[in-house]
Formats: structure tokens, C-alpha cells, sequence
């Protein structure tokens, strides 16, 4: 077994808590199911199936705190369902990859609670965090939900990118005005 499969092998397994689970029951099984042969498959005997979980864990609350700091309004809105939802989500998800994987990870968030709780989740930071996560250089999105000193209002949220950075203003009707 060649270095790369070996460590794509675990990452399967720290990503899939299902794989864990029938790895934990049966390896050699899971292991010749991708095609790991069982003189190769020394190094997985090693495995402590409890270890495993702990690491996956570990990684998961990783991504949790991420998706959190990026999404405050979203996870103050979900209050103590914020970790129950987020691990919904991750049962049912890939997990993303590259620079903007957490950028990435809590836009699929936003489109997971979209799907299931379109109340509990806060248009104006999902298309902030996907704007951030894809190379889009100008977007406009007529929202529901722009925090303005501590009211919900409808407006507009704009994005556009200016030497490389990516910036946010945003616009709301008061009194017949148009504020920012």
C-alpha cells in the first residue's frame, strides 16, 4: 500500500463515522472493500477504533468552531440546537477542501439549514460567506435580515471585490431614504 492510500484510507475514516463504525466491527472487511490488501493493511491493525472517534471528533469541533465564528448571527439565531444542526449536517455532507474549505463549509451550512430550518439562518451572512468563498467579483442580494443597530431589516446587501480584498456594504429603506 503506497503512502497516499494509506492516508487517504484515514481520512476516510476520521471523515465517515459510519466507515468507523463497520471498521470497528469487521477492518478486514472495509479494508479489502477498498482494495487494500491484507498483508498492506498492517499499519490499520494498529488502529484504535476509540482513538479514531476522538480524532474525528476533534476535527469535527474544529469545523463547528469555524462555521461558528463566521456565521454569529446564524448561530445565535439556532441558540442551543447550533451543535445538534451543525452535526446533522456533517453526517450528511462532504467535507470541503482548499483555502476557503471553512469559508466553503459554512455556505453548505447555510444551504443544509436553508433545506430544514429557512428561519434559523441568516440570508444576509450566507451570501457574505458565499460570496468570500467563490471568486464572484460583484453581487447584489435584496435580504431580509440586515442587522442594523440591532434591528432585522430588508435591504440590500453588496459585494464587490477591490484590490484583492473582499468588501460588504449594505443598504436599507428608512423613511423614504435609502441609508447605509
Amino acid at each position: 500500500m503506497s503512502q497516499p492510500a494509506a492516508v487517504r484510507m484515514l481520512g476516510l475514516l476520521l471523515r465517515d463515522r459510519e466507515l468507523r463504525r463497520r471498521f470497528a466491527i469487521d477492518r478486514s472487511a472495509v479494508l479489502q472493500e477498498f482494495g487494500i490488501a491484507p498483508d498492506q493493511a498492517s499499519i490499520f491493525s494498529e488502529l484504535d477504533s476509540g482513538q479514531l472517534d476522538i480524532q474525528a471528533e476533534s476535527l469535527i469541533r474544529k469545523r463547528r468552531f469555524e462555521v461558528a465564528r463566521l456565521l454569529p448571527e446564524t448561530w445565535l439565531r439556532l441558540g442551543s440546537q447550533a451543535p445538534v444542526k451543525f452535526r446533522q449536517y456533517v453526517d450528511q455532507s462532504s467535507w470541503p477542501e482548499g483555502h476557503r474549505r471553512h469559508l466553503t463549509d459554512a455556505s453548505m451550512f447555510c444551504r443544509f439549514l436553508r433545506e430544514s430550518a429557512p428561519e434559523e439562518y441568516s440570508r444576509s451572512e450566507h451570501h457574505w460567506v458565499a460570496f468570500r468563498a467563490d471568486d464572484r467579483s460583484f453581487t447584489i442580494r435584496a435580504v431580509p435580515d440586515l442587522s442594523i443597530r440591532g434591528k432585522q431589516r430588508w435591504g440590500a446587501l453588496v459585494c464587490f471585490r477591490r484590490n484583492g480584498l473582499a468588501i460588504r456594504k449594505a443598504f436599507y429603506l428608512r423613511g423614504g431614504l435609502i441609508s447605509t
